[in-house]
């Protein structure tokens, strides 16, 4: 077949509030195929919406820290099972998309179109090579087929991909096991501390000490700083809000889980009211003309300002803390 294009594959795009992208894709998949799951269900279970991360700067790896285990996590919550496909040889890679678009199966990828977001391939074309992809930066592009080196560093490589299938086995139950997802992410606990080492990335409730460390002396590209402050906000935010959601929904399934659960959703809704307070002292969308960017940065030199930053900060790390000793309760019940 010189070309395949899936029909019914929802297109991608910003402003649905699905900011964390490799969830957005595969919810955007799972549509598709009939499968009805939201995304703060998917955010939940696979354990991003408890993620936590700090960077000092910008970073590809900061913003996907681990999303193959996310959507490995997610997918088989969903009744698939998922196969990365990281640096592997470009043959590999084209027979690959093609067996799956064959078998009616879309394709989450990374950076195809656009800045390095994940989006979904949907179809292919033959002579000459090319990907039909939707991205969260251009609805529907058609990607020629090349070795691709627009981003390529330690851990990632050309073409990152993540090949789903129907399981074959039952989807396993929704409740504890996810709530020990939970609190592995949100500890920060397993290879994303270790991969973070040495690059200025912290994960788990060590980031939160990391941005206040980072608000006590601040020079250099101050813009760009703010900017990078805007995006961790907006990134937690998002997890938050989800986590609040996806408790609210497993308290439901067990009695004994009720009380603490829904006790550790106060806490969450506390604290992106909390982190809602930071966004307002700083905030700096990447669509702001010139005078806002300077207006941020200036902002941002204030010590005052900073000081107020750091406590709700801090603030936020403490309702952290709260909701995990609710969540470990509703593990110790019978």
């Amino acid at each position: 077949m010189s070309e395949k294009v899936l029909d019914g594959v929802p297109r991608l795009s910003y402003g649905s509030g699905e900011r964390f992208t490799p969830m957005g894709s595969l919810r955007a998949v799972a549509e598709c195929l009939g499968i009805d799951v939201t995304y703060p269900w998917l955010m939940g279970c696979s354990g991003a919406a408890f993620r936590t991360g700090w960077s000092d700067h910008w970073s590809l790896e900061m913003t996907y820290s681990a999303p193959e285990d996310l959507v490995a996590n997610g997918g088989r919550m969903s009744g698939f099972e998922c196969t990365s496909h990281l640096n592997g040889n470009q043959d590999d890679v084209w027979e690959s998309i093609k067996a799956s678009i064959d078998a009616s199966m879309p394709v989450i990828s990374c950076g195809l179109a656009g800045a390095p977001e994940f989006c979904i391939i949907y179809g292919y074309r033959e002579d000459p090579k090319s990907f039909h992809v939707t991205s969260y930066f251009q609805r529907e592009a058609e990607v020629p087929f090349k070795p691709w080196t627009g981003w390529n560093y330690e851990g990632y490589g050309q073409y990152p991909l993540v090949l789903l299938r129907e399981a074959e086995e039952e989807k396993p139950p929704i409740g504890g096991e996810c709530l020990k997802r939970a609190l592995r992410f949100s500890r920060g606990e397993g290879p994303l501390v270790e991969r973070g080492r040495g690059r200025g990335l912290h994960f788990g409730l060590e980031a939160y000490d990391a941005w206040v460390d980072a608000l006590k002396d601040i020079e250099g590209d101050l813009e760009g700083k703010a900017f990078n402050m805007t995006l961790n906000l907006n990134a937690l935010l998002d997890a938050r809000r989800t986590a609040g959601e996806y408790l609210q929904v497993i308290a439901a399934m067990k009695e004994e889980w009720r009380k603490p659960l829904m006790r550790a959703y106060e806490h969450y809704r506390h604290q992106v009211a909390t982190l809602a307070q930071a966004r307002n002292f700083l905030y700096f969308p990447a669509d702001l003309p010139e005078q806002a960017a300077t207006k941020a940065a200036q902002e941002l030199s204030d010590p005052r300002l900073r000081t107020s930053y750091r406590r709700l900060i801090q603030a936020a790390k403490e309702e952290e803390i709260l909701s995990l000793e609710w969540i470990e309760k509703a593990l110790d019940t019978p």
